[in-house]
């Protein structure tokens, strides 16, 4: 309109429409694109991811763990190690899922070094399982692993309120219940994961509203014996569990988390393109556009 009232022409105004403020582009963000959701796998083992997740108590002292969840049922293990290495992954990975499930046909995962290494590389190519990597900066790909480990470390805060975790025993005995806890307790599509994978429930023991009671129960009525007296930790460890599973899905926190919907990006690239990307500042730094990079591939 300025240039109008100055006599501008109209071939001199179309001319100028595309002038933009350089620092003000530089500093905006990318728009968000629509929401985004993976293809769901339709048998269980046919897609399976994990990561590797630390659970800190309240003496500083720290447990780290692999968890392995089934994109198809969401039936999950966890395993403790004590080095962060690969070759602790293929020996949590073959203990907890290789040994009892068999080799998935995929697994996904994030780009942390123990996965990431040419020993790895082997080790699944020797069993057949195709990989996918999830990029650093697009940790949305590997987004069911990543709401299901934050439900597990809500869960293990609870469950250490009740029964304190002293040592890696402990905390061994604190991811099996627990995994026992929220495979039988949690709903995918109307049942249990351990009613998808398992094709039944699981009993358990010492239960009082069974027709039968088990040999567990008669050694829980004396609980002046060394026997009856550990049977009735393992109960309290059961009950702790299951209590922890329900404050965790009671969590406004991870309620919140586990709504928000993943928002990929639909523009759509060639190999060679020039392009500018964007990355999120850490703590107060401000995100800033960086580039210019050169597309090498695009996944599908």
């Amino acid at each position: 309109m300025a240039l109008r009232r100055n006599g501008w022409s109209e071939t001199e105004i179309r001319g100028c429409a595309d002038f933009v403020c350089p620092t003000c582009h530089e500093q905006q963000q990318p728009k968000l694109a629509r929401p985004g959701k993976l293809k769901v796998p339709m048998d269980f083992n046919d897609h399976i991811s994990f990561d590797g997740a630390e659970w800190k108590d309240n003496q500083g002292k720290t447990y780290g763990f692999y968890h392995f969840v089934d994109t198809a049922t969401n039936y999950q293990v966890a395993i403790p190690y004590r080095q962060r290495t690969t070759e602790g992954l293929i020996e949590a990975f073959s203990n907890s899922w290789l040994r009892w499930a068999g080799p998935p046909k995929s697994m996904m995962f994030d780009s942390a070094t123990e996965a990431n290494s040419e020993m790895f590389s082997l080790f699944l190519q020797k069993h057949a399982i195709q990989s996918y990597v999830i990029p650093t900066d697009a940790h949305w790909q590997l987004g069911r692993a990543e709401r299901h480990g934050a439900v597990l470390m809500h869960m293990i805060s609870k469950y250490n309120s009740d029964q304190p975790i002293q040592d890696y025993q402990d905390f061994e005995q604190c991811l099996i219940h627990l995994c026992n806890a929220k495979n039988s307790m949690s709903r995918h599509e109307g049942y249990t994961p351990e009613l998808w994978v398992l094709g039944k429930m699981r009993s358990l023991p010492g239960n009082c509203t069974d027709l039968y009671l088990d040999s567990a129960s008669y050694m829980g009525l004396n609980e002046q014996t060394p026997e009856g007296s550990k049977f009735q930790q393992n109960m309290a460890r059961r009950e702790s569990a299951r209590i922890a599973f329900i404050k965790a899905e009671h969590s406004s926190e991870l309620r919140r988390a586990l709504h928000a919907r993943s928002r990929p990006e639909r523009i759509n690239f060639q190999v060679g393109d020039l392009i500018m990307y964007w990355k999120a500042g850490k703590g107060v730094e401000p995100g800033a556009w960086h580039g210019p990079a050169k597309v090498l591939m695009s996944e599908g």
